[in-house]
């Protein structure tokens, strides 16, 4: 008899569980792909090495790829890691290894070092930019060197985030 009780009173409670917190089985949801705003890819790191231990120099290139249906790019925002201190010796070129004209600038405030890339002409819609950090001087050590980028878009007052470019130690 106590078992049946016990039994019955577990029954209960777990029917009021379920009913007050109802859950699913499956926890997806479906998210469009946000396919107007820029995207990082292909991160490429080479080492000038002055010794076969230590790299001093480096040279970190990344692409951003504009997508076709969304604005034109007119300047892109680089917050460089603490550890690394980069040079004007960026180069940016699109897919067909054209130079693109660019006001390099660098930002130090503190720790913090911002660089802005401002193009003479905004970039079209559907061009992928090959950008080039030439004589990235290696300070510091770290595991991973995290740059996060941000774009100004044609249209837009603001800085709009777009994502972390990741380079390894070597």
């Amino acid at each position: 008899m106590k078992r049946l009780v016990y039994a019955a009173a577990f029954n209960l409670l777990m029917v009021n569980v379920c009913i007050a917190n109802p859950t699913t089985t499956a926890y997806t949801t479906t998210i469009k792909k946000i396919d107007v705003l820029p995207s990082i890819f292909g991160e490429v790191a080479f080492p000038k090495r002055v010794r076969p231990s230590i790299a001093s120099n480096v040279r970190h290139s990344f692409k951003i790829q504009i997508p076709s249906n969304g604005n034109a790019l007119e300047q892109i925002n680089i917050r460089v890691p603490e550890g690394l201190e980069v040079s004007k010796k960026i180069k940016i070129y699109d897919q067909f290894r054209q130079h693109i004209a660019t006001d390099v600038s660098i930002n130090r405030v503190k720790a913090s070092t911002v660089v802005t890339l401002k193009f003479s002409e905004p970039v079209a819609p559907g061009n992928i930019l090959n950008i080039d950090m030439n004589n990235v001087r290696v300070l510091g050590v770290s595991n991973a060197w995290l740059y996060a980028l941000s774009v100004r878009l044609v249209g837009y007052d603001a800085d709009i985030s777009i994502g972390l470019v990741r380079y390894g130690i070597y």
